[in-house]
């Protein structure tokens, strides 16, 4: 498949798999929260068992509109610029929760805008991919679920060795 694909086909595979890789450190939030909570708690902000089922919720009503927009906003302002901003600011917001960590800035910047943008990109880069591989879509499709789950195995064992390394 890879060996018979041009240079065009080739690269728009190489930036899939980068992109979905990436895309992987949404899947550490189940290790992460209980460290933001717990900071959060510690410096007397009210956390509640429901907090993160809220936070979850809140997030997952606005990426199911960004998906559904997603092939709009592509055919307005171009396949190519919706995923540079989208991957621009899935990389960079995150860091603004720095400025100060409130639940509502984590929820924000580290879940909300970052799976909004991961939504309304996942579908011009599948089908960017498959314009170049329209004869395996089953086996292109495939690796970027898979490169989205070695990103989540590889972000969930860097996390724990920068938390805890003696474990």
């Amino acid at each position: 498949m890879l060996r018979e694909a041009g240079r065009p086909a080739l690269l728009t595979f190489i930036g899939t798999a980068l992109i979905k890789f990436a895309t992987g450190i949404i899947g550490i939030w189940g290790t992460v929260n209980i460290y933001f909570f717990s900071y959060l708690k510690n410096h007397s902000m009210e956390i509640t068992p429901t907090t993160n089922s809220l936070l979850l919720l809140c997030v997952t009503v606005p990426s199911a509109f960004a998906m559904m927009a997603s092939t709009t906003l592509s055919k307005k302002f171009g396949y190519r610029n919706v995923i540079k901003t989208c991957g621009f600011a899935f990389a960079i917001l995150p860091f603004l929760i720095n400025i100060k960590l409130t639940t509502f800035t984590l929820g924000l910047f580290y879940l909300m805008v970052p799976i909004a943008c991961l939504s309304v990109a996942s579908v011009p880069v599948l089908n960017c991919l498959w314009s170049h591989f329209p004869k395996h879509l089953n086996k292109v499709s495939g690796s970027a679920v898979l490169f989205f789950a070695v990103g989540t195995v590889c972000f969930n064992l860097l996390f724990t060795f920068l938390v805890n390394p003696i474990n």
